[in-house]
């Protein structure tokens, strides 16, 4: 597939995908595959600059991905996102800029996709969040957490999850910080937006699901 992976090119607005909430698909938010906190490494040869979180690295779960196709929803043809870059899919970044039938990375999808194409580039991109969580939390982390966390990062880019408050306080171990901080992220272009408001708040309410798995995950600080 020669389109760009999503948000590879260092978006770091917050993009609400196309605003569909299907509030009739369960979220499977009370059924993760684990509640078991992850194990801390140090590895020292992690990519940028940070330690990965696990010694054995976390993937998305199932609910996890439905949480990101449910916040951005899919398109079978190219469109412009809120942003103004050409995307397909589930978020699917194809370039920066508007479509315009022109640029090679468009080709591929110029008749569309199907839902099932959809959700194997979705897996594709989600790979590239998955590692960035990995490496950047330091601390043990519940399947839900980590959900939550990889949907949010899908969403405002690597640049923005890196440099973010929630990890400082999360890598420090104020885990009951992280919704709050999550619902600080629902702008785009200054403005709020009601999709990226229910984002945060699913996300929000995902990563609290796991609160009491977690040791100290009331709050108390803990490396």
């Amino acid at each position: 597939m020669t389109g760009l992976h999503h948000r590879a090119l260092g978006a770091d607005v917050p993009r609400p995908g196309l605003g569909r909430f299907r509030s009739a698909r369960s979220l499977g938010l009370g059924s993760h595959t684990s509640s078991k906190p992850a194990r801390v490494s140090a590895r020292p040869d992690a990519a940028d600059g940070a330690a990965p979180a696990t010694a054995e690295p976390r993937t998305v779960s199932k609910q996890g991905l439905q949480l990101i196709m449910d916040s951005e929803g899919f398109s079978q043809h190219l469109y412009d996102d809120p942003a103004g870059h050409c995307t397909i899919g589930f978020g699917h970044l194809v370039h920066k800029g508007p479509c315009n039938g022109m640029d090679p990375s468009e080709l591929p999808y110029a008749l569309g996709i199907s839902r099932q194409q959809g959700e194997n580039l979705l897996r594709q991109d989600a790979q590239r969040f998955v590692q960035l969580v990995n490496r950047t939390v330091l601390v043990p982390l519940t399947q839900a957490q980590f959900d939550a966390l990889v949907d949010f990062a899908y969403n405002v880019g690597f640049k923005a999850f890196r440099s973010s408050t929630l990890l400082k306080k999360l890598n420090a171990g104020d885990y009951a910080a992280v919704p709050a901080q999550l619902r600080r992220f629902v702008k785009a272009g200054g403005v709020e937006l009601p999709g990226l408001v229910t984002r945060r708040a699913r996300e929000a309410e995902m990563f609290a699901s796991g609160l009491q798995a977690v040791p100290g995950g009331t709050g108390a600080g803990r490396r």
